[in-house]
């Protein structure tokens, strides 16, 4: 049982390595995907904001909550499955291990579904927020706090897509099964750590 917990530990260990390089990362300023999307919300807003394009930014937000909304959708359908599986397994007998997997993937679930919905929670808010920004008599809804409104729907939206890739590893160390399923998370998460690394 030794090897086989130490390649779940190895595999964690490698997402969570990368996790704090690129924070570090984007601390020095180093661009990145998450850096690169926040710095296009920003420039997207800010056009909206010069240009007085209320039309155009309702119908872009308007497709984004939309996706984003079905996005959690989707994934809440399947914490709803996995949960029903896990306890018609659960019935079978007890096994540690079993619970061990489920409650990871089932925590990366509801956590990508709240940050989907979120995101798009933010961006119904900016919607309302984009034609009255700047007005006199608007107080502190300034063009800023619109372009944090975006910025933090942004980090949202790629918090959800994180916790979702974070699946794949957990999917195939449930999958594997036996004396296998850790190896192939081990293998996932490796394979993941590069995917991430090359976006």
């Amino acid at each position: 049982a030794s090897p086989r917990a130490a390649a779940v530990a190895v595999g964690a260990a490698s997402l969570a390595r990368y996790h704090r390089a690129l924070t570090r990362r984007e601390s020095g300023g180093a661009p990145s995907w998450r850096s690169q999307i926040e710095a296009t919300r920003v420039q997207w807003t800010r056009h909206v904001l010069r240009t007085e394009g209320w039309l155009y930014a309702i119908q872009a937000l308007r497709n984004a909550i939309t996706a984003n909304t079905f996005l959690a959708s989707t994934v809440l359908s399947l914490f709803t499955v996995t949960t029903g599986y896990l306890r018609a397994v659960l019935q079978q007998g007890f096994d540690a291990v079993v619970v061990v997997q489920f409650s990871g993937l089932l925590a990366l679930l509801l956590c990508s579904a709240y940050n989907f919905s979120q995101a798009a929670r933010l961006m119904t808010h900016a919607g309302f927020m984009f034609p009255v920004a700047g007005d006199a008599d608007a107080g502190i809804l300034t063009p800023a706090a619109v372009e944090r409104i975006m910025v933090k729907s942004s980090h949202c939206q790629w918090a959800g897509l994180r916790y979702l890739y974070h699946t794949l590893p957990v999917v195939c160390w449930i999958l594997g099964g036996g004396a296998s399923g850790e190896y192939a998370f081990l293998v996932a998460a490796l394979l993941l750590t590069r995917g991430l690394g090359q976006i």
